[in-house]
């Protein structure tokens, strides 16, 4: 008989993730700060640096399915990310931030492996001497159709006598940058508002009339009276046109331009002052006139607002110390074959349920009717004190939808820490549709709780402290590959962290076990393991799927996905085995396991045994007779192809040198048994199969 040896029984292998509780230190003395008139943006860093001591550090959970990168490394603040993915090379990805290193600048991270590895720049600033000690804010990413990044923010002087909206490009993918054109400028100050709020968009559809053209969106802030403006370019960003006001004034902000396949402009924004309203305008001539803006659903804020102002920053955690949110819209449009044209907007908001939830509204008629707002957050955070700053995506070669979002809760510090009583403790989570927004997975993707509330930056809205964590994070996704960007306070620093996300990669093996054992007088190593065929967002595994076995990083196989074993016989101490789930294009997370020493049988001799009939027959008795080198206890198990046994331990009882053990084959089959030998000071098993006929 010719035997395949293979490892069957399987050993349960976990690691447990800790948290470590310190102490926040109490008061961090921050002295007054003088509030930058109408500037609800970006508020001043603290002027005194304290030590970063966040209130719960967590161990990153290992093996995490979704890597988290930390792009900043930073110790000072870092807020308000938006992610771009470049069209000619998905490999290139461009993030901008509010960044406190200067709070003239903003600052750009560009990757060019994938979001493996990112280099920063800060931003120049242009030279006009009133923006030489403005302050930068609010950063928009988007590429024009000939694959130049564009990165458009604004700058506020101090005293709010200047404002600008600027546009910058690179031609190094995002390394370096330079002024392209100023959107709008006011250095003098002579229109009375303030800017606020910058967002970009480029018509990238071919079908469209406007293919190519470039929409900018802010809002103009006049005596805390706000109008939502627009305005366009035709040649990639290097001259625009003049201001079109699509909005009346009122407590209106955070307008996001995107486009239809037909070129229709849809421009979400928000009331966010008693009205609470989610809001849409649409142009249909190229963005020089809109419609009356239409109200897509009203919303209940995630928490009553504190203190009660008009800047639409609802609040939560303690009243002494709580943490600035808003319910500002997101949208995205489809431009695929899966659900062309389709646009979804998303924000946060309570329900009737008084718990916070992501909404959703899409339209099929280019934003001309909208369906009624459904709750689509699906994360396990169980009584969340909030959920907020969602942003929404459209992947351009699928039509996919992703949806990031926070989730937070209150919780007690532990008895014995004294001096702080609630903290906040967030996770950033991603929804995943495959099916235009009909139904949503929805995975964990940061890999440590934090506290959004690190006391890096704060307002002072009517001498009250509102700790700020900015006001949105962003998220893009091309070819399957997810890229959420989020502010991340892990360290005790908010940080800018991105994630690699591939909803359709496997999930990685369970239970990876080792055991040793002998193979024709040769010590081996026997893994086995356990797999649930299904990609990390649960959807099933498409293609069939192979299991890759390696050893210090060199593989020693691939077997296929019917087959839950491997041995090695050439077993060597301190080696590492590493099993992988190969999958079509995608590859899992790796587990792995270490090896022993391979000492087990050195004090057992060379065994021999075979089965009576070969191959077994259903229903008739067969013998396996077994001939020990030293008296010994034996035991028989069979298992079929999954592993699972088929029926208790045979034994022949006897402790001896030479043993028979009699079983009866039910059913036809391959049959994989394990010999459990058992001599004085020392054991082994021995594993191999039959076929039964």
């Amino acid at each position: 008989m010719k035997w395949l040896w293979i490892a069957i029984i399987g050993m349960g292998w976990a690691i447990n993730a800790r948290a470590q509780w310190v102490v926040r230190p109490s008061g961090f003395a921050i002295g007054p700060a003088k509030a930058i008139s109408g500037e609800a943006d970006r508020p001043r860093p603290a002027r005194i640096r304290h030590a970063p001591v966040p209130l719960s550090v967590p161990h990153e959970i290992p093996n995490w399915l979704f890597p988290n990168i930390d792009v900043t490394n930073s110790d000072v603040a870092q807020t308000e990310p938006m992610v771009a993915i470049s069209p000619a090379d998905s490999l290139n990805i461009i993030i901008g931030a509010n960044d406190d290193r200067d709070s003239r600048q903003l600052w750009a991270y560009s990757s060019r492996d994938g979001g493996i590895s990112w280099s920063d720049t800060d931003m120049p600033i242009p030279m006009e001497s009133w923006i030489l000690n403005a302050t930068a804010t609010d950063p928009s990413i988007a590429f024009t159709r000939t694959n130049v990044p564009l990165f458009v923010n604004g700058h506020l002087a101090d005293a709010g006598s200047g404002n600008d909206v600027s546009c910058f490009t690179s031609t190094d993918e995002g390394i370096a940058w330079n002024l392209l054109s100023e959107v709008f400028q006011d250095s003098e100050g002579f229109t009375g508002v303030i800017s606020d709020k910058y967002f970009v968009g480029v018509d990238n559809d071919a079908s469209s009339p406007y293919y190519g053209r470039v929409y900018g969106t802010w809002v103009e802030i006049e005596n805390s009276s706000a109008r939502i403006v627009e305005a366009y370019s035709t040649d990639n960003g290097k001259s625009w046109s003049g201001r079109h006001y699509l909005s009346e004034s009122g407590t209106y902000t955070s307008p996001v331009p995107v486009t239809e396949p037909d070129g229709t402009l849809l421009i979400s924004f928000v009331d966010y002052f008693q009205n609470n309203q989610i809001l849409v305008a649409r142009s249909t001539d190229g963005g020089n006139t809109f419609t009356s803006p239409q109200v897509i659903a009203t919303y209940r804020n995630i928490a009553p607002l504190y203190p009660p102002d008009n800047r639409g920053y609802e609040n939560i955690g303690p009243p002494d110390s709580a943490l600035g949110v808003n319910s500002f819209p997101a949208i995205a449009v489809d431009h695929t074959p899966a659900h062309n044209g389709r646009a979804y907007i998303v924000w946060c908001g309570k329900g009737n349920d008084s718990l916070p939830h992501i909404w959703l509204a899409m339209s099929d008629n280019d934003g001309v009717s909208w369906s009624a707002a459904q709750p689509v957050d699906g994360d396990s955070t169980r009584k969340a004190s909030a959920r907020f700053f969602p942003w929404v995506a459209v992947d351009p070669t699928t039509g996919n939808i992703g949806i990031d979002y926070y989730a937070a809760l209150m919780d007690t510090v532990p008895p014995k820490v004294t001096g702080v009583n609630v903290i906040l403790l967030a996770n950033l989570y991603m929804l995943h549709s495959t099916d235009g927004g009909v139904s949503f997975a929805c995975r964990r993707i940061s890999n440590a709780t934090f506290d959004p509330i690190s006391g890096q930056d704060y307002r002072f809205p009517e001498s009250n402290e509102v700790w700020f964590f900015g006001d949105y994070i962003g998220i893009a996704g091309r070819s399957n590959t997810w890229y959420p960007a989020w502010t991340d306070a892990r360290t005790g620093d908010d940080e800018i962290y991105t994630s690699i996300v591939q909803p359709f990669a496997p999930m990685p093996v369970t239970n990876l076990a080792r055991r040793d054992t002998m193979m024709n007088g040769k010590k081996a190593s026997l893994l086995s393991w356990d797999y649930t065929p299904e990609t990390t967002f649960g959807y099933p595994l498409a293609g069939g799927y192979q299991f890759d076995i390696a050893k210090d990083g060199a593989t020693l196989g691939i077997t296929g996905g019917d087959s839950l074993f491997f041995v090695d016989t050439n077993a060597e101490a301190g080696k590492e085995y590493e099993v992988a789930v190969l999958s079509g294009r995608y590859r899992s997370i790796t587990d792995s396991i270490p090896n022993g020493n391979s000492s087990v049988a050195s004090a057992i001799g060379p065994v021999s045994f075979y089965f009576g009939t070969s191959p077994a027959e259903v229903g008739h008795e067969d013998v396996l007779s077994i001939q020990c080198p030293a008296a010994c206890k034996v035991t028989l198990m069979f298992f079929d192809e999954l592993g699972r046994p088929l029926g208790p331990a045979l034994t022949d009882e006897s402790f001896s040198a030479q043993h028979t053990i009699s079983f009866i084959p039910e059913n036809a089959g391959v049959r994989f048994f394990v010999i459990h030998e058992m001599a004085a000071g020392a054991s082994r098993e021995i594993f191999g199969k039959i076929l039964v006929q």
